[in-house]
């Protein structure tokens, strides 16, 4: 349970952080193009985190099939914020 939570936390933190660099962007620069690939940087790094607890879960052939699910949803958080 504490590992699951622990990934929760993990997983979340570039979000949160795209969030703090995404309002800083938008005062600095107004740079939409640099917005998305600051969201494709958080969320590499997300998935990266999720399949290294992930591998230790499920088989070999599993693993993309576990991680899907994660990678839309961070997909979706990270494009809601880097457009709000």
């Amino acid at each position: 349970m504490l590992q699951s939570v622990s990934l929760i936390i993990y997983c979340t933190a570039p979000v949160l952080v795209l969030s703090f660099v995404v309002f800083l962007v938008r005062l600095l620069y107004h740079s939409f193009v640099l917005n998305i690939v600051l969201s494709l940087v958080a969320v590499a790094f997300t998935l990266r985190g999720a399949n290294f607890y992930f591998r230790s879960l499920v088989g070999e052939d599993k693993k993309y099939l576990v991680l899907y699910p994660i990678l839309l949803f961070y997909v979706f958080l990270a494009t809601y914020i880097s457009m709000a």
